[in-house]
């Protein structure tokens, strides 16, 4: 799992999988987050967080159904101390 985040957005892509756009669907969640889908097999193979550090801040749960808990706090600490943008988990 790699991630990056956009801090003049506040935005947390999350990839499980690396695949080219438009292989991809997009899907927004009852959450307002957007689950990256393959066309070909229906998998998830990623997720944009929306508004990750404002909702880490506010001690918002960020909950992401469809793939299963991830280590979303682990990110915003990295994210927080101005560690790279991109990471590997």
């Amino acid at each position: 799992m790699t991630f990056e985040y956009d801090n003049s957005a506040d935005v947390l892509y999350l990839t499980l999988e690396d695949r080219p756009p438009e292989q991809c669907r997009f899907v927004e969640n009852k959450h307002g987050d957007v689950l990256r889908i393959d066309k070909n097999t229906g998998e998830i193979i990623g997720v944009t967080i929306i508004s990750f550090l404002l909702r880490i801040k506010k001690g918002l749960e960020i909950s992401v159904p469809e793939i299963g808990p991830i280590p979303f706090k682990k990110q915003a600490a990295r994210i927080m101390k101005g560690e790279h943008s991109r990471a590997q988990k």
